[in-house]
C-alpha cells in the first residue's frame, strides 16, 4: 500500500500576479455575488501585502515532510482561454516556486490545458515550456479537467515525452474508474502495443465533495476513509487530487484541516 498525495494548480495565486485591471474585474464580480470574504482578502493581498488565499505551498510541503507521503503538483502553464485562467506562463512567480520545489525535492508536472487533448501539438507545447523555465524535464501530467480522448491523448502525451498520466478518475465522485488501482500502460489498439505512458489512477478528487456531492465535512472524510481501507485490502495505490483553491478558507472551509488530517491518519 502507498500514499501519493497530488495537488492540481488550475491558479498559481488567487491575486498575486495578475494585472490591476484582472484584480478589479474580479473585485467586480466578489461584490456582484456578495462574496464580501474574497472581496477582503483580494484588497488585503493586492494593496497591504497579505498571503494570497492559495499560498500554502509552504504548508504543504512541510506535511509532506513531516509524514513521508510524496506530494506531486501538476501546473496549469496556459492563461489564454475561457477554462486556462491561471498567471501568465514564465511568470517570476513561477520561477521562484520552480526553484522552491526542486530545493525540496518536490516533484511537478504539466497539468495540460482544456483544448490540449485535442491536438497533437497542445500538450508538447505546454509540456516543452515547463520544461524550459523549470529546467528539468517534465514526465508526470494530468489533463485538465479531466478531458482525454483514450484513442489519442495517449499518443500525444508519448510524443510530449510523459511517462507518468495521473488522469485516469472520476470529477464526480470517488472509486477507480479503469476497476483497478494499480499503474498500467496505455495501449495503441492499432500498433497492437504498449505505449511508454504509465496510467496512474487516482482513488477521489476534492471536488467530487464539495461540488458534485455538496458532502458535509464529517461525510466526505468517512467516504475518503472507505476508499483508504479498501484500497489497503489489496495493497494498492492511494492517490488523492486537491485543488490550490481548496486550500482557501474563504472558499472551502474545513478542507485545508481535512487535506492534513487524512495524512496523518494515513501515517
Amino acid at each position: 500500500f502507498k500514499f501519493i498525495s497530488t495537488i492540481d494548480v488550475d491558479n498559481l495565486y488567487a491575486f498575486r500576479g495578475k494585472s490591476l485591471i484582472r484584480n478589479a474585474g474580479g473585485a467586480i464580480k466578489d461584490l456582484m455575488r456578495f462574496d464580501t470574504t474574497m472581496f477582503m482578502a483580494r484588497l488585503a493581498s493586492v494593496f497591504f501585502g497579505k498571503k494570497d488565499p492559495f499560498d500554502k505551498y509552504d504548508e504543504q510541503i512541510k506535511l509532506s515532510k513531516e509524514t513521508g507521503i510524496p506530494l506531486i503538483y501538476f501546473f496549469l502553464y496556459k492563461n489564454n482561454t475561457e477554462f486556462d485562467r491561471t498567471i501568465r506562463p514564465g511568470h517570476s512567480l513561477f520561477l521562484q516556486l520552480f526553484d522552491k520545489l526542486k530545493r525540496e525535492k518536490v516533484s511537478f508536472g504539466i497539468h495540460p490545458s482544456y483544448f490540449s487533448s485535442d491536438t497533437s501539438e497542445g500538450i508538447k507545447a505546454e509540456s516543452d515550456l515547463l520544461s524550459e523555465h523549470s529546467k528539468q524535464n517534465t514526465i508526470l501530467s494530468r489533463q485538465h479537467y479531466l478531458r482525454f480522448n483514450i484513442k489519442i491523448t495517449p499518443l500525444y502525451l508519448e510524443a510530449a515525452g510523459i511517462q507518468f498520466d495521473f488522469t485516469m478518475g472520476f470529477a464526480s465522485a470517488s472509486g477507480f474508474r479503469a476497476g483497478t488501482t494499480l499503474p498500467f500502460y496505455y495501449y495503441n489498439f492499432e500498433r497492437e502495443e504498449a505505449l511508454h505512458v504509465m496510467a496512474v489512477p487516482f482513488a477521489l478528487m476534492d471536488g467530487a465533495y464539495y461540488i458534485y456531492g455538496h458532502a458535509k465535512m464529517e461525510d466526505a472524510k468517512k467516504d475518503i476513509e472507505l476508499m483508504r481501507e479498501e484500497t489497503k485490502k489489496v495493497n494498492g495505490l492511494f492517490v488523492t487530487v486537491f485543488h490550490e483553491r481548496s486550500f482557501a478558507e474563504q472558499l472551502y472551509p474545513g478542507w485545508r484541516r481535512l487535506y492534513s488530517q487524512i495524512h496523518h491518519l494515513i501515517k
